[in-house]
């Protein structure tokens, strides 16, 4: 019997690896149409587009903020208002 690989991902704050239910996942869907604006989604989701993780922790959240890597991910200044969504949900 075989053991199901379960891919890592990694936090952007704090670099810890870990599974995808562990992280808050910040999502912009492919701009295809739809609505380009950043998604803050809680667990195991799958959606489409670029994706960065972050623990559920401030710590995590403040150390992101502080050397701005939503917006070095996302290449992207409406990263911003997006830290504060994130703060409301911890």
């Amino acid at each position: 019997m075989k053991v199901k690989h379960i891919p890592l991902r990694k936090c952007i704050g704090c670099g810890l690896k870990n599974s995808k239910e562990n992280f808050i996942m910040v999502v912009r869907p492919p701009k295809k149409g739809e609505n380009s604006s950043l998604q803050v989604l809680q667990g195991k989701n799958k959606k489409g587009g670029r994706s960065a993780y972050i623990c559920a922790s401030l710590d995590c959240l403040k150390k992101a903020r502080k050397t701005r890597r939503l917006e070095r991910t996302f290449r992207s200044k409406q990263a911003t208002e997006t830290y504060s969504l994130i703060e409301r949900m911890l």
